[in-house]
């Protein structure tokens, strides 16, 4: 197979700490980035966080930031904010530094604590690959210890008790992201998101709830506790997207070529187009199993996901940072 023409990834200056997830290895690592599971609960006597007013949204932040004592002891800066969006830490629409939030991790940077975000606390777990029971396990473990100090929000009918009926229940939400370049390749990716949907799985892009799939990277969710056809049909998507990039390995070959040309020609690059050329530099870097791929998956943190569409000087550091990075 002929080399395309991306450089080995180098990982430019200026990043901050990344999460432990993006430095592991994790089984079917070529096609799932990550495996993240999130529980929400809401404590017992208070309102939700949409109809509380601030002094009720503070009192409850530092009660439950007082019960995480040392599981989550690191508040992450808000300087870090879209390296941590890119990252999966936190969710494009939510910043913790205003009075009655918050967001706090454990050293690693893999247990992250969202406070009163839709509710009143979501404990998130990432691992590396598809791992994800060893990333229910942890948020298990997380959400019961800080339930030794807090009483939750419970009912007997509905289980617990979210802001939104839909979280009701476990509240529990288990998750993969995927590079599914290949099925993109060979435009088999939109039916793919269609027959997750039949199949009562929510499909969308990388970056939350109304994000587009950009870079073949794609969230698969299943939010009913269906993990048994969760994990099959996961495991599905893995064998079709294996097969996709040998099909369409010549094709993949020509696009990473010109991906690279372009960013050698370019000033400013986009969202979608930087996630583009970092999914083909993937590509590229699995395919040719000379370099760990968290190398690549690293360079999402430049990347600038909450800039404006318009913001030029925005995309001229994204195009900046990418050559640096990859040529």
């Amino acid at each position: 197979m002929q080399v395309a023409r991306f450089a080995e990834p180098k990982i430019p200056d200026g990043l901050p700490q990344p999460p432990a997830w993006l430095l592991g290895d994790g089984p079917d690592r070529d096609v799932v980035l990550s495996s993240r599971v999130r529980v929400m609960r809401n404590l017992a006597g208070h309102r939700f966080p949409h109809k509380m007013d601030e002094p009720e949204r503070v009192a409850v932040c530092e009660r439950i930031a007082q019960a995480l004592n040392d599981r989550c002891p690191v508040a992450l800066p808000d300087a870090d904010f879209d390296a941590n969006v890119a990252w999966r830490l936190i969710p494009a629409h939510f910043r913790g530094n205003t009075p009655g939030r918050g967001v706090f991790a454990d050293g690693a940077r893999s247990l992250v604590c969202l406070l009163n975000e839709e509710d009143h606390v979501r404990v998130q777990a990432i691992e590396p690959g598809l791992r994800l029971d060893r990333a229910s396990s942890r948020a298990s473990e997380a959400v019961e210890s800080l339930g030794a100090a807090l009483t939750w929000a419970w009912s007997p009918e509905l289980g617990h008790l979210g802001a939104s009926p839909f979280n009701c229940g476990t509240g529990r939400r288990r998750g993969v992201l995927l590079h599914l370049v290949g099925l993109q390749a060979c435009r088999r990716l939109g039916a793919l998101v269609q027959a997750v949907a039949a199949q009562g799985f929510v499909a969308r892009g990388a970056f939350g709830e109304a994000s587009k799939v950009v870079g073949a990277l794609l969230q698969v969710s299943d939010v009913r506790e269906r993990p048994e056809e969760f994990d099959a049909l996961v495991r599905s998507i893995v064998g079709r997207e294996r097969v996709a990039r040998v099909q369409a390995a010549q094709r993949l070959e020509d696009l990473a070529a010109k991906a690279a040309d372009s960013l050698r020609s370019h000033h400013m690059l986009s969202l979608p187009d930087a996630l583009a050329i970092l999914s083909l530099a993937r590509w590229q870097t699995s395919a040719q199993g000379c370099e760990p791929l968290c190398a690549v998956d690293l360079l999402l943190g430049g990347c600038e996901p909450t800039a404006n569409a318009q913001d030029r000087a925005a995309a001229r550091r994204r195009c900046q940072f990418l050559r640096a990075a990859l040529l």
